[in-house]
Formats: C-alpha cells, sequence, structure tokens
C-alpha cells in the first residue's frame, strides 16, 4: 500500500507493506514500513533502472570471467600438446591487467534494459563459452603461423621465431593479453555499456606495460628475450583484425535472423534500429580502440625517444 493522506494511516497499517511517499503526512509515515525519499514513487522507479543497470554489468563481466578464464586454460592445454609450456609469470601478470580492467569496468556507464531482466546462467556460460573458444583457436592459429611457418617474418622483415621457445613465449603473452583485454571491452559494448577515461586509461597503460615487456623482455622473469617491435606491431594488427571479425560474426548472427518470408513495415522498422544499434555500438568500439591505440604510440615513442636520447648522450 502506497499513501500520503493522513487517511490513508490505516490502509497502511493492515497491510503487509506499507509505503508512504516524501510529502507525506508525519502520522503516514509513521505507520510506514518504507519512506521514499523523493516525491511520488521516483525512488521506485530509480530503484529499477538502478538494478537493470548493475544487471547488465554483471552480465558483461561474468562472461568476461568465462571467456577469459576458458582461453587461458584451453591454450596452455593445447600448447603442451605441442610441448611448450607457459610459464605462471606471465599468466599472472595478464590476469593482473584483467583486473585493474575489469574494475574500472564497474565504475562506467550503462544503459538499462528497457524490459525486466534476469541473470540466466546458461545463456552466460554459453556466451562466455563461445567468446572464449573464439579466442583461444585465434591464440593457437597465432602460434602455428609464428612458428611453423617464415611467411610473417619475411612481409615484416623481422627476425624468426621458429626454434626459439622464449620469444615464442614473449610474443604468445602479448597476444593473450591484448586480446583477452579486446574481448573484454567487446563483451562490455555487448551489454550496453560505454566507456569512459577511467577504462581507456587502464587498457592504455596495462597493454603498455605488456608491450614493453614483450618487446624488450626482462633477464629476471620468465620473459628471458625480447621480440621487437616488428612483432609487437604484427600482434597488435592481428588482434585488431580478429576483433573487427568477432564483430561482424555477432552482427551477422543478428541480421540473419530477418526471415524475408515475413516481411512487414513493422519488421522492416525494428530490423533497421537493430542495424542502427549495432552499427552505433560497433562505431563506440572502434573508436575506443583508436583513441587507445593512438595514446599507446605516442607514449610509447616517447619512451622510445627518451631512451634513445639516453643511450646518445652515455
Amino acid at each position: 500500500m502506497v499513501g500520503y493522506e493522513f487517511l490513508d494511516g490505516d490502509s497502511i497499517r493492515e497491510s503487509d507493506i506499507g509505503i508512504s511517499v516524501a510529502d507525506a503526512t508525519d502520522s503516514t509515515k509513521s505507520e510506514s514500513d518504507v519512506v521514499l525519499t523523493e516525491h511520488a514513487v521516483l525512488s521506485i522507479s530509480s530503484a529499477v533502472q538502478t538494478s537493470r543497470e548493475i544487471c547488465q554489468i554483471m552480465k558483461g563481466c561474468m562472461v568476461y570471467t568465462v571467456s577469459s578464464t576458458l582461453q587461458a586454460l584451453a591454450v596452455r592445454l593445447i600448447l603442451l600438446l605441442w610441448g611448450l609450456e607457459l610459464s605462471c609469470f606471465p599468466m599472472l601478470v595478464i590476469a593482473a591487467c584483467n583486473y585493474c580492467t575489469s574494475t574500472a569496468m564497474l565504475f562506467e556507464r550503462t544503459k538499462s534494459s528497457k524490459s525486466p531482466d534476469s541473470l540466466k546462467a546458461k545463456k552466460i556460460i554459453a556466451t562466455g563459452s563461445a567468446f572464449g573458444s573464439y579466442v583461444a583457436l585465434s591464440t593457437v592459429m597465432f602460434f602455428i603461423i609464428t612458428t611453423r611457418t617464415e611467411f610473417i617474418s619475411g612481409i615484416f622483415k623481422a627476425r624468426s621465431l621458429v626454434g626459439h621457445d622464449d620469444e615464442i613465449k614473449s610474443a604468445l603473452f602479448l597476444q593473450m593479453s591484448t586480446v583477452n583485454h579486446a574481448i573484454g571491452l567487446f563483451t562490455q559494448s555487448y551489454y550496453g555499456c560505454s566507456f569512459g577515461p577511467l577504462v581507456t586509461i587502464s587498457f592504455v597503460l596495462s597493454q603498455l606495460v605488456a608491450t614493453i615487456f614483450a618487446v624488450y623482455g626482462d633477464m629476471n622473469s620468465p620473459l628471458l628475450k625480447g621480440i621487437g617491435w616488428s612483432w609487437a606491431g604484427f600482434v597488435w594488427l592481428y588482434n585488431f583484425v580478429l576483433l573487427l571479425s568477432l564483430i561482424l560474426i555477432c552482427d551477422l548472427r543478428n541480421l540473419a535472423k530477418f526471415s524475408t518470408s515475413e516481411i512487414t513495415c513493422w519488421r522492416l522498422f525494428t530490423e533497421w534500429m537493430k542495424c542502427r544499434r549495432l552499427l552505433s555500438r560497433g562505431k563506440m568500439l572502434m573508436e575506443m580502440l583508436t583513441f587507445s591505440a593512438i595514446s599507446g604510440l605516442i607514449i610509447v615513442w616517447s619512451i622510445y625517444v627518451y631512451h634513445v636520447m639516453k643511450v646518445q648522450q652515455q
């Protein structure tokens, strides 16, 4: 029972849950179980909208967690079949960067669904498994291309990685790190979340650290040898094409649901609106990735110039 006048006090007292609005009389508020702080029922509508936004964020984070976990497990198991074992240190760095970005995503804006929403475990696990399997297969394909052929080294004028396990591990570390973050950003945009400066800064800084680790290496860590800027550029280009193909696959899957046998004006209008939403989502994601890539290149170039000047002074 919701009321605000003096005469509503008896009804609120007898009801199971009594609610009084902000401008209700003192006697009505004293008999109520819940007192709203805003006029009318704005508090209820605001609570419903906030709960739907939280539900959207939770679905994106859970899908991202399932996909990243499946990718890490599948890649390690598949690489073991080829006799290449990734150490725990690269996986810990990837996990730390993932948690930083996923934590930043919790503070970004999101769009609440217009209909009642719920957390469907089967759908979340299925979506996360699909994304994780796609990314795991792309990592295995990257491993085969870089270790079984010299095609990429010939195009990019880089040294071959065939037979160099330490450099292969560095390349796999960079590829898994960048594609993990890209999938995280994709899942957030898939569920209506928009990216702000916090996520962008977190993405740029974490991938800058991963790129520097992979390019230069560190003698004090399991990443023994660097792969150079040529291979790092190929890894970024490979993951960029991978993300574009994933966006196209998801968009084509949604467009394939359109049946030409049941064409109506309303159906054409709704499908046109869906296409607009898909294009706007892809545009938002591409703008964010472009801004992140440009920012990362500026920072990396500044560090490189500083390093060259320091070497010349010595």
